[in-house]
């Protein structure tokens, strides 16, 4: 890591512990898109006891790469459910198991169930779930969720199949919408935003891409780190898995959760299929990375939406455009050159390189947005000290 270490602070400790509103694990039951793609199915609502995989049900092994093959194939075979805390979601329900052996519930971990979707065949379910499953295990990384097994739940859960990961009791749109976020220092603010950073770089290097990095997909341990969750939008990085001399595997698919949905992919929404223009999907998770920057720092959204029609947006892009055309080398990142002039200018007391970032994560044009290489050569962002040890 290129960065400065120091003794973790009481950031997580020194804030009061918040009840849990949102569901964490990626769980999606907020967004207002009606169709994003192949994560969550077709937007059509049923009640969930009566979505149900019919008999005789597949085993999880009978989908998944032998690596990824595990003894235990039933929940009830190595799991208790909890009474505690059942989260629902638009794609999935949260349950807290433990293991049989802990008498005690000593320690606790989340079961995400996968939901199944009305006129969803038993086949497309299998397959979506293995997929995300087969993606979350792959991603063995500091900064990730740990994801155990893939297991048959009893009829009592829909003969479905769950996902067991590790359990955090908030994710860090929590955090961030605690009442005493703003009093958090900038350095830990930061940290917090650098932890991410290595995480989606090491997705990235994996030729996988997230998109979905928000907030609330990002999980928060009691040790201060912080954990991505949720690659139900995750697809490979290039045409040619993972050789990266291949051409970049661009999508078409309207994925992602506004404001940290990109411009090129927002507008999606005004566009038919025919009309759209695949975007780079790696160019999609650099603008998340910028929202959530401002989110972190400041506690609050940019805007609603990165859509033209959005007047946040509107204003913000002007204040861009207007920037880069007194200072050109500014979307080369050839300029350190910090906007001074606006709305979206004021760092708020914290230091205003945070600004540039932002501003260069959150080009609206994806072809000079900066890229994680070039954030993680950014001498800025290279000082920033980690807050965990």
């Amino acid at each position: 890591h290129q960065h400065s270490s120091r003794r973790r602070s009481k950031t997580i400790s020194s804030l009061s512990s918040p009840k849990l509103e949102y569901n964490p694990y990626g769980i999606y039951s907020h967004h207002n898109l009606q169709s994003i793609g192949s994560a969550f199915g077709n937007g059509n609502e049923k009640n969930e006891c009566d979505l149900m995989l019919t008999n005789p049900t597949s085993l999880p092994n009978d989908y998944l790469p032998i690596a990824f093959q595990e003894e235990v194939q039933f929940l009830e075979d190595k799991y208790e459910l909890s009474e505690k805390s059942v989260i629902f979601g638009g794609s999935a329900t949260i349950r807290k198991i433990y293991t049989k052996a802990d008498l005690q519930q000593s320690r606790f971990y989340a079961l995400k169930k996968f939901s199944i979707y009305t006129g969803e065949s038993q086949e497309k379910y299998y397959s979506r779930v293995a997929t995300e499953y087969t993606i979350t295990r792959s991603i063995a990384h500091l900064h990730s969720i740990p994801c155990y097994e893939l297991l048959q739940l009893p009829v009592t859960l829909q003969r479905a199949w769950g996902m067991v990961l590790d359990y955090y009791e908030y994710d860090l749109y929590k955090l961030v919408r605690n009442p005493d976020w703003k009093k958090v220092a900038f350095a830990e603010k930061m940290c917090i935003f650098k932890q991410v950073c290595f995480g989606l770089k090491y997705i990235h290097e994996q030729d996988i891409t997230h998109l979905d990095i928000k907030a609330d997909n990002i999980m928060v341990a009691r040790n201060g780190l912080m954990k991505i969750t949720d690659y139900g939008c995750s697809e490979i990085g290039h045409e040619e898995y993972g050789n990266f001399t291949s051409k970049v595997a661009c999508k078409a698919t309207r994925l992602g959760t506004p404001p940290y949905q990109p411009p090129e992919v927002a507008k999606y929404g005004l566009l038919d299929k025919e009309s759209r223009q695949p975007y780079c999907p790696f160019r999609f998770d650099y603008w998340s990375l910028g929202v959530l920057l401002f989110v972190v720092v400041l506690g609050k959204s940019p805007f609603v939406s990165a859509r033209d029609s959005d007047l946040g947006f509107q204003l913000y892009k002007k204040e861009y455009l207007k920037f880069i055309e007194a200072n050109s080398l500014f979307s080369q990142d050839k300029s350190d050159s910090i906007p001074k002039n606006g709305n979206f200018s004021n760092p708020h007391g914290n230091d205003p390189n945070f600004i540039y970032l932002f501003w260069r994560l959150c080009d609206p044009n994806p072809a000079t947005r900066m890229t994680l290489p070039k954030l993680f050569h950014n001498k800025f962002f290279q000082k920033l000290e980690m807050c965990v040890d």
